[in-house]
């Protein structure tokens, strides 16, 4: 599936012509394109607890990406992670995810959140200018990692829909989908990759694993 998004991407590219498309329709996420999960992130206390939300059950939202937060000093990484399977990411991809998730913070915050810096493993670009206007704040290319560089203060600020009691409420409901989702996704998966890879001889389950990107452990126990 992933490959497939990504085929979709090149191809919007193509027939538009216009490379810096990431910027069309990725600056008006609401909860429900998050699932459940963006309904957790709403009623959280704020956005660093938001952010770990997000963290914890991004799967729900897309088995294709990952998120990880890295605290150092006063500052906040985030670091996206997606899998692009067999075929590479278009960059455009790649930027839409992360000004969607940009601009959801922003719209769960009810304020202009702004990184202290936004990080691409990518070169520049040709509309590089376009991209620093959108994110509002300066873009390192060529980085270690994809994602963003937040003040602590600033992710610690609460949010106004924050509530205790309905959090409580978000969480037991995502953990409840989270059950269902692992037993019934990573069969179904399983199966594909197992399909998939029948013509190359018997698959090793390590490498069905690997494909997944599961530990070997956690393969057996799903």
């Amino acid at each position: 599936a992933t490959e497939i998004v990504s085929a979709l991407w090149r191809a919007a590219v193509d027939i538009s012509g216009d490379p810096a498309i990431c910027m069309v329709g990725a600056r008006a996420p609401k909860p429900g394109n998050f699932n459940v999960v963006g309904f957790a992130m709403l009623s959280s206390h704020n956005l660093y607890a938001a952010l770990k939300s997000f963290s914890r059950y991004m799967r729900l939202v897309s088995d294709a990406a990952q998120i990880e937060l890295d605290e150092i000093d006063d500052a906040v990484r985030v670091k996206f992670h997606l899998f692009g399977g067999r075929t590479p990411i278009p960059r455009q991809r790649l930027e839409f995810d992360l000004l969607v998730i940009l601009t959801f913070c922003r719209w769960v915050s009810g304020r202009a959140v702004k990184p202290l810096r936004t990080r691409m493993m990518r070169p520049t670009c040709a509309y590089s200018d376009r991209l620093a206007e959108a994110f509002d704040c300066p873009i390192l290319f060529d980085s270690k990692y994809d994602g963003f560089v937040f003040s602590r203060r600033d992710l610690d600020e609460p949010l106004p829909a924050a509530n205790p009691m309905i959090a409580k409420v978000h969480d037991n409901v995502v953990q409840q989908r989270l059950a269902v989702f692992d037993g019934v996704s990573v069969s179904v998966r399983v199966r594909d990759e197992l399909a998939r890879r029948l013509v190359e001889g018997e698959p090793r389950r390590s490498l069905i694993a690997e494909a997944l990107h599961l530990s070997d452990r956690t393969l057996r126990r799903r």
